[in-house]
């Protein structure tokens, strides 16, 4: 903390504020059950978006209070001293601000799925703490905990990720547990290998519908599409 001026990312609001603005700001004939159920990549795409052009907002809103807290408490400074101030804060404010937005797409992406399992009445929870520890770090369970806990068959794992790379393998104990694993991500370089790869390990992924359709990946059973994802729970969607 430079002059006890507080770094811009305090100022900056939780997630879950961000993704209530962001679903208030799409068209509302959007956000309806039954536009979801048929466009889920779509809607997914535009909450993200949207939703990133609001963190951004907010960020530079915070950064711009930030400066005029420093402002007015560096008044009486020397210019020199002052200036050299200001540029460590600005170098500071951009390696925070970077760590965030990479920390906060993540996060994002688990809110904004949940979000629409939410709007299309199906059940889902998020576990934390040592009940996520316990699922192998699972971000979301269908229908509840409490199935997943006592009744594994009948509940589905759902793991986020924004980019594969490597990590989608941290997902493969969970399907070893004979567990019905969804891998969603929003990560369009997709490989034939890594597609064969994760097939094969049996778990299901779920990609950008352009990915799913190119020719050397449309006939891979365990590849679905992101917009195929409501179908495949509709089963536990509350009437």
């Amino acid at each position: 903390m430079i002059y006890d001026v507080p770094s811009p990312t305090s100022l900056m609001p939780e997630n879950k504020q961000i993704v209530g603005e962001a679903i208030k700001s799409v068209p509302k004939e959007k956000t309806t059950s039954k536009y979801i159920e048929k466009n889920f990549y779509e809607v997914l795409k535009l909450l993200m978006q949207t939703g990133y052009d609001i963190f951004l907002d907010h960020q530079q809103r915070a950064k711009n209070k930030t400066v005029d807290i420093f402002n007015s408490k560096t008044s009486k400074l020397e210019p020199k001293k002052r200036d050299m101030a200001l540029l460590q804060l600005g170098v500071e404010f951009e390696r925070s601000a970077s760590q965030m937005r990479k920390a906060r797409a993540g996060q994002a992406l688990e809110n904004y799925v949940q979000k629409l399992l939410e709007l299309m009445n199906i059940p889902c929870e998020k576990p934390s703490g040592n009940e996520r520890d316990k699922l192998n770090r699972t971000d979301l369970v269908v229908p509840d905990k409490a199935t997943a806990f006592k009744q594994p068959d009948k509940a589905k794992f759902i793991s986020i990720k924004t980019t594969l790379a490597e990590r989608w393998k941290q997902v493969v104990p969970e399907q070893n547990r004979g567990w019905a694993v969804y891998l969603l991500t929003l990560d369009d370089k997709l490989s034939v290998k890594k597609a064969n790869e994760i097939d094969k390990s049996g778990i299901v992924l779920f990609v950008p519908d352009g990915v799913k359709s190119r020719k050397e990946i449309k006939d891979i059973d365990g590849i679905r599409k992101l917009s195929d994802l409501p179908e495949h729970l509709s089963h536990y969607k509350k009437k």
